[in-house]
């Protein structure tokens, strides 16, 4: 692998650490402040990021971890064509990628009870292109990376996640 690959490994943390701690962090001072009701009830996300000041950490950390997740998507866009070379399937993973950074942004942005339509069409775009990204992840994994970078294990693996994936997102949507 080479240096450029490995000084940006870290991009995918900090996505994790900018989406779960913005998450928490807004929890926590929507609960302090008596805007969302305290455990056991859990609200929607979209709940913590409503009323100010959390709203503003909200759409910040929000549209920070979109573009940590950016950067994600077109390392990993990069790292296909370095290892393989350039497909179809790739360019479309890193168009739906994009979506879905941007779905996260209109997330951020548009706070559900003042614009409803806009922030549905964002959870949509994030929800369901993230799901969507990830089979194209698994169709990239096992036609393009497998026999030569990583073993059947890691697409197996991919496989479940985006099962999973998939039945959170269609039971979202019925429920």
């Amino acid at each position: 692998m080479t240096s450029f690959f490995k000084s940006h490994c870290y991009w995918p943390f900090v996505f994790f650490v900018l989406l779960f701690f913005g998450i928490l962090t807004c929890y926590g001072i929507s609960v302090t402040s008596h805007h969302v009701p305290s455990l056991p009830e859990w609200p929607f996300v979209s709940d913590t990021g409503v009323a100010t000041p959390e709203r503003c950490i909200f759409t910040l950390l929000f549209s920070m971890a979109a573009f940590a997740c950016l950067v994600t998507m077109y390392l990993y866009y990069k790292y296909v064509i370095h290892q393989h070379h350039q497909t179809k399937t790739n360019k479309a993973a890193l168009v739906v990628g994009c979506v879905v950074c941007f779905g996260m942004v209109m997330v951020g942005a548009f706070q559900w009870t003042v614009v409803l339509v806009p922030h549905m069409i964002g959870a949509f775009l994030a929800c369901g292109g993230a799901t969507l990204y990830s089979w194209l992840i698994v169709h990239i994994s096992r036609r393009q990376l497998a026999p030569k970078v990583h073993g059947m294990g890691v697409v197996y693996c991919r496989m479940v996640i985006a099962l999973v994936e998939s039945i959170a997102a269609t039971l979202c949507i019925l429920f």
